[in-house]
């Protein structure tokens, strides 16, 4: 079992661990605290952020986590999560990143079908066209989200396109939710052009990524403004 950081806790969740995971790596993720990669064929891999180290409570409870494959997280493990978050999202409020300016939204609602033929029509003219639609309205039911999926790829039974709509607000950046279209167009030609074995956030994916004019930029708006769309 590897391990990336020679903290004697983790040491000591390493060793209680034994048999359950083959690895265990820690992560300084705001959005994913914890995660589990891999199956028990081939090894279970555990990502789990810094700062959860700190709750030994949460710790132990790992174990049955891991057995629902991270379905069911138990009192101790929520509770710390919750207080991550918060922590994190408190540093963020206090510290925010130097942004470039990215204009909102605005008042008038999205025109999605607009944005999206525009972005394939500049960058992928030659592939297919996949339909884009909004997801179903969603709600937290009172809780904070955990995590977010701006939007999501489908190859079957048909190629689409779904996207959250959390992007259609006043105050999210306009560049944002057409670099997210890009982004899962990148995801289309991958489908279109598949490669053996080829994770869907290659290498080559992430090469026509970072093509997209101010990417790097792009992921600081994001960045600074998660916590909005996890509240």
């Amino acid at each position: 079992m590897a391990a990336i950081s020679t903290d004697p806790r983790l040491a000591t969740l390493q060793h209680a661990l034994t048999g359950v995971v083959t690895q265990i790596r820690l992560n300084s993720n705001g959005r994913t605290l914890v995660s589990l990669r891999g199956s028990r064929r081939d090894g279970i891999r555990l990502s789990l952020h810094h700062r959860l180290l700190d709750h030994p409570a949460a710790l132990a409870e790992l174990t049955g986590w891991i057995k629902t494959n991270g379905r069911k997280p138990g009192p101790e493990l929520q509770r710390a999560m919750t207080v991550v978050f918060d922590g994190l999202a408190a540093e963020r409020r206090a510290n925010p990143a130097a942004l470039p300016d990215f204009a909102p939204l605005g008042d008038e609602a999205l025109d999605l079908q607009t944005v999206y033929r525009a972005i394939h029509a500049t960058w992928f003219p030659l592939m297919s066209r996949p339909p884009v639609s909004w997801g179903p309205h969603r709600s937290a039911g009172g809780k904070r989200r955990r995590r977010i999926r701006f939007a999501a790829y489908h190859r079957k039974p048909v190629a689409r396109i779904v996207v959250n709509r959390l992007l259609d607000q006043p105050w999210v950046a306009r560049e944002f939710v057409v670099y997210v279209l890009y982004h899962e167009l990148c995801h289309h030609v991958q489908a279109m052009d598949p490669v053996r074995g080829e994770k869907p956030h290659s290498a080559r994916f992430k090469a026509w990524e970072a093509r997209y004019p101010r990417f790097r930029e792009l992921l600081l708006w994001e960045k600074a403004h998660i916590d909005r769309f996890l509240e």
